[in-house]
């Protein structure tokens, strides 16, 4: 055997104070420089399921409505079938269309508009809101005792 110190592919071995470890792999199994290892790269127009799933819910489906028809997308004739549900008393999809809502504020925008009242109406909701005070406290158990007359007891 000659003292060449080449390991068993002909190339120069590792200098002997290299230790081979975690992060450290062996000098001949490292990518040389100018070396290219994936010479075909990453094919082109490779999917993702995040696009896929973005191009299904966007393509448009016929849509049958009364004495017309019409195109809309995936994702919103979805919609209008969870929404003909609920409508029909399917409580499930009641609450998932109103939980959609909820995510997407729709409802706060409902609200918003119903926040600028006309002076006129202004006594009418506060007399509403004194009845619902008074039938909440009709309606409530005489057995429910308060801190403060936990506190007097003692």
């Amino acid at each position: 055997m000659t003292d060449n110190a080449n390991d068993h592919n002909g190339e120069p071995a590792a200098p002997p104070d290299y230790e081979v470890g975690y992060c450290r792999p062996p000098k001949h199994g490292q990518i040389k420089p100018g070396e290219v290892r994936n010479k075909r790269g990453k094919a082109r127009g490779t999917r993702s399921l995040k696009n896929d799933v973005r191009e299904i819910l966007n393509m448009p489906v016929p849509l049958n409505d009364p004495g017309k028809k019409r195109k809309v997308t995936t994702r919103k004739a979805a919609l209008l079938k969870l929404r003909e549900k609920a409508l029909k008393g399917d409580s499930r999809s009641l609450d998932r269309l109103l939980e959609y809502a909820r995510e997407h504020d729709l409802e706060e925008g409902l609200v918003a508009n119903t926040g600028s009242l006309l002076e006129e109406d202004q006594p009418i909701l506060a007399h509403a809101r004194e009845r619902a005070g008074q039938v909440a406290a009709a309606n409530a158990p005489a057995s429910v005792s308060t801190e403060s007359q936990l506190e007097n007891d003692r």
